[in-house]
C-alpha cells in the first residue's frame, strides 16, 4: 500500500507547484507592476518599468476617452512628451516623471486614482508618490516644497495652455464643455492662462514655453487694442 502511496504523493506535490506556479504567473500578468521597484532604476527603463508603465498607460487611456475632447488621449501624449522632454534637464526620478504625467488628470478624480493605483500592485510606497504628484498637479497647492516631479508634471500639463493653441483649447472648453457665456469664457480663459504661466515651476519648463508665452502675450495685447 505504501509503494501506491508514494507515486500519489509525489504526483500531488507536483501538481500542487504547478498551481502555485500558475498563479504566480497569473497575478504577476494581472499586475505587471507587483515586482517594479524603484531601488536600482535610473534613466534606462527596464522591462519590469516599462511592462509596468504600460499598464498604467491602458488604464489612463480609459479614462482620457471619458473625458472632454479638449482633455482627451490627445492632450495626455502631448502632457506625457513635455514631462519627459522636462525631465531630461530637470532630473527627476524617469518612472515617477512618466506615470505621474500619464494620471495628472486625475487631479479632480483621486478617488479613482487610489483605486487604479491599487490595482496596478505597486508598492505602497510608490503609489503614495504619484497619488502626491497628481493631487498636487493644480495651481493652488503646487509650490517650491513639492518634490520635482510633481513639479515637472504641473509645468506639462501647463504648457499645454500656453501659446494660441492654449488659448483657442481653453476657450472652446470653457464654450463647449463649461457653457459659459462668451465674454465670461474668454476672461476665464485668459485668467488660467495667466495663472499657469505665474505658477511654472521649473526653469526648463519656462524656457521650453517662452516663445508660446511671448504669442500669448502678443495675442492678449492685440485683443485689448483692438
Amino acid at each position: 500500500m505504501q509503494r501506491l502511496l508514494r507515486p500519489l504523493k509525489t504526483l500531488s506535490a507536483t501538481l500542487a507547484l504547478i498551481l502555485l506556479f500558475s498563479g504566480v504567473q497569473a497575478e504577476s500578468t494581472a499586475q505587471p507592476c507587483r515586482q517594479f521597484s524603484l531601488n536600482g532604476y535610473g534613466p534606462d527603463q527596464s522591462k519590469t518599468m516599462q511592462n509596468c508603465l504600460n499598464d498604467i498607460k491602458a488604464k489612463a487611456s480609459v479614462f482620457y476617452q471619458q473625458q472632454d475632447p479638449y482633455h482627451n488621449l490627445r492632450h495626455g501624449e502631448r502632457v506625457i512628451k513635455y514631462a519627459l522632454k522636462i525631465n531630461q534637464s530637470e532630473s527627476g526620478n524617469t518612472f515617477l516623471v512618466e506615470a505621474g504625467a500619464w494620471l495628472h488628470q486625475y487631479h479632480d478624480h483621486l478617488e479613482q486614482l487610489d483605486k487604479l493605483l491599487k490595482e496596478t500592485g505597486l508598492n505602497p510606497a510608490i503609489q503614495s508618490q504619484l497619488f502626491e504628484i497628481v493631487r498636487l498637479c493644480r495651481p493652488h497647492l503646487i509650490s517650491g516644497r513639492s518634490p520635482i516631479e510633481a513639479k515637472i508634471v504641473f509645468d506639462a500639463d501647463a504648457m499645454d495652455l500656453m501659446g494660441a493653441q492654449g488659448i483657442a483649447r481653453e476657450l472652446a472648453c470653457n464654450l463647449e464643455v463649461r457653457k459659459l457665456p462668451y465674454d465670461q469664457a474668454l476672461m476665464q480663459t485668459r485668467k488660467v492662462q495667466n495663472l499657469f504661466e505665474e505658477k511654472m515651476m521649473t526653469e526648463t519648463g519656462r524656457s521650453m514655453a517662452q516663445n508660446d508665452i511671448r504669442m500669448a502675450r502678443l495675442f492678449w495685447r492685440n485683443f485689448d487694442e483692438s
